[in-house]
């Protein structure tokens, strides 16, 4: 990275700059014209400047606010909760220290790990059932048919109720 910034320092050096084997022959006409001066250092600098702000904003922010969130998490784990380990396993969390967590894990065996806190990668979510655009209209049909046909049981029987 930093070979590429002194790549791109030298790359915005003036091109009028002649080159010290012109300026030692005395070729005049290789010298730099005087109207036509290089990129300053104070220019070159703001560049830096304005380079490393970029860096920022792209890298280090986003990193600092993902590692912030990931504190913020592993200090809201309670037991009872789902989580997913960074290695991918899905268990419920036992119990929790400040350096480990015991995960249960599978369903009719509970079988029981110990995981280091820092390893715990997320809160585990049920993802939320997807309907296609084209099953919205029946799935409203269905619905609507389904109450009605509860009024009709409900109406059903109230009616012997009354009769007896």
């Amino acid at each position: 990275m930093y070979l590429a910034l002194l790549d791109l320092l030298f790359w915005l050096q003036a091109s009028g700059t002649a080159p010290s084997s012109a300026v030692a022959s005395g070729d005049a006409s290789a010298a730099a014209p005087a109207g036509e001066p290089g990129m300053s250092c104070a220019m070159q600098g703001g560049f830096m400047a304005v380079f490393f702000v970029i860096m920022y904003f792209l890298m280090i922010r986003p990193e600092n606010k993902r590692r912030e969130e990931q504190e913020n998490l592993l200090k809201s784990l309670r037991p009872g909760q789902k989580v997913r380990t960074s290695s991918g396993i899905l268990g419920e969390i036992v119990t929790i220290d400040a350096n480990e967590a015991v995960l249960a894990i599978g369903q009719k065996e509970k079988i029981r790990i110990n995981v280091l806190r820092s390893h715990i990668a997320g809160l585990e979510v049920a993802p939320a059932p997807v309907k296609p655009e084209g099953d919205k209209a029946k799935a409203a049909d269905e619905k609507k048919a389904d109450d009605k046909a509860d009024k009709n049981d409900k109406k059903a029987e109230e009616k012997p109720a009354e009769k007896s």
